[in-house]
């Protein structure tokens, strides 16, 4: 079932519907909605809702809410949010099915089975899970994927509007790159931004004022990092990791993040070393063309020694930091700057 499809169904809902996918912050959008569409007007709604949390639900207690018909009313709600589904056992995914199938002798009962993100897999469109399959047989299955740029930029501009801000498209660009596209995320970032804005006085939301305020991902802090590297800003490091102990970051997570990027880069470099285009790059690390463009610009005229002379340089330090924990903070600056002299400003940002 897409999304039109579930809108259009919420009209007259019934049977069950099974949210997940990766955007959470729609999934709770749409269980309000259904939640409203079945319990508004109804003469006892708390008579007719039953919620099923982590610590409450069983197989029995799900079965005695769908043999209890609606009170006083036509029909009632019954919600279900298990974090990971992957986590139970088959059997028990089994037996959780044979009950849902209960629902077509339910019809005064509307069931909604929600998912966190990471908590399903649903395998890919062209070919979907034996588990989505055999869900799919007794419940309508809705998945919520992270939104597109062009659909959370608008989302990002109503909530600046109603807050009185004017927030230019480059702004909302800068704020998905830097934060990512959970909507949990952006909408805690879009309201700072423009509470930020306000107590300055200011009516426009830009770029730079984003730049300032959003808080990043650790996949972003990692490449920020990786930036002053390769541009040999020893100072620009040296600061960047010094903000980012203050704020109690683990030096053990945060140089294993940096190692990934350049991992990566020194894979990139051999390829195009070895004549692969960025297209070819595309296809061989399994990114979108556009990131794949952006990491062959960045290797293009430096050696791959180059990148595989600071990887060793990461594995040794990481190695001397897990044997000697209590030194992981002065290695890890000291690791950045010597990194910083290997390119010694002839690196170049592949991410901006």
């Amino acid at each position: 079932m897409t999304e039109n499809e579930l809108k259009e169904s919420l009209k007259s809902p019934e049977g069950g519907y099974f949210f997940y996918g990766e955007e959470d912050y729609m999934k709770q959008h749409y269980v309000r909605r259904l939640r409203d569409a079945v319990l508004s007007g109804a003469m006892l709604p708390e008579m007719n809702h039953i919620k099923f949390e982590r610590d409450d639900f069983s197989l029995t207690a799900l079965e005695d809410a769908l043999v209890t018909p609606p009170v006083m009313d036509e029909k009632k709600l019954i919600e279900i949010s298990i974090p990971d589904l992957s986590a139970l056992k088959e059997e028990e995914q089994t037996a959780l099915r044979d009950v849902l199938a209960t629902l077509r002798d339910c019809p005064g009962t509307v069931l909604v089975l929600t998912v966190a993100a990471g908590g399903f897999d649903p395998g890919k469109p062209k070919a979907p899970s034996a588990s989505l399959k055999a869900y799919s047989k007794v419940i309508k299955p809705v998945e919520f994927p992270l939104q597109p740029e062009g659909k959370l930029i608008r989302w990002l501009g109503r909530h600046a509007s109603d807050a009185g801000i004017d927030a230019d498209t480059d702004a909302l660009r800068e704020m998905i790159r830097l934060s990512g596209r959970s909507m949990f995320r952006l909408s805690a970032e879009i309201d700072k931004a423009c509470a930020l804005a306000r107590s300055r006085g200011e009516k426009r939301l830009t770029a730079s004022a984003v730049a300032e305020s959003a808080a990043r991902t650790p996949e972003e802090e990692a490449f920020a990092l990786a930036n002053s590297i390769m541009r040999g800003d020893a100072k620009v490091a040296v600061d960047f990791v010094g903000r980012a102990l203050r704020r109690g970051e683990d030096p053990i997570k945060l140089l294993a993040a940096v190692s990934s990027v350049f991992c990566e880069l020194a894979v990139v470099s051999h390829l195009v070393k070895d004549g692969a285009t960025a297209a070819d790059v595309a296809e061989k690390l399994k990114t979108h063309s556009y990131r794949a463009g952006l990491l062959v610009g960045a290797v293009r005229g430096i050696r791959t020694g180059t990148m595989d002379r600071v990887i060793s340089l990461f594995a040794d330090t990481e190695q001397q930091m897990k044997s000697y924990s209590t030194k992981a903070d002065a290695s890890l600056l000291r690791l950045v700057c010597i990194a910083a002299g290997v390119f010694g400003g002839g690196g170049r940002q592949w991410r901006k």
